[in-house]
């Protein structure tokens, strides 16, 4: 297993995290919930949902403080004006099994025909 932590003040919105497991490439935006959500930026969505509609494994994994969890979202959340009002991939409650998060990335075939631009029209690959 790889992870690598980008950082870069060059391209706006790539994602926090970049792994890769068995020859799976997966992308992560981190977030944490203390009471009101931190949002997405307009940026971050767009990265997203473009990685996405070339067939990239993106997740939002958002730690939730106040439910003692983490939530597993994929990028279909990122066509809603607040991703985090929809319903996650997965959660996982406190203490989490980070082997079931990777397995759950690792795992997860999103819809094709739910990859959306930040607009909601559907993109065709």
């Amino acid at each position: 297993m790889h992870f690598q932590r980008i950082e870069t003040n060059i391209a706006l919105g790539v994602p926090d995290v970049n792994g890769c497991y068995n020859g799976t490439e997966f992308w992560l935006e981190l977030k944490v919930k203390k009471g009101r959500q931190t949002p997405l930026t307009k940026y971050q969505k767009a990265w997203i949902v473009k990685r996405a509609s070339h067939g990239g494994k993106v997740f939002i994994l958002n730690f939730d403080l106040g439910q003692r969890a983490v939530k597993l979202y994929d990028h279909n959340s990122c066509v809603h004006r607040d991703p985090f009002a929809t319903l996650p991939v997965s959660h996982f409650p406190h203490p989490v099994s980070w082997p079931a998060v990777l397995n759950r990335i690792i795992t997860h075939q999103a819809s094709p025909s739910r990859t959306q631009d930040a607009g909601g029209k559907i993109i065709k690959k």
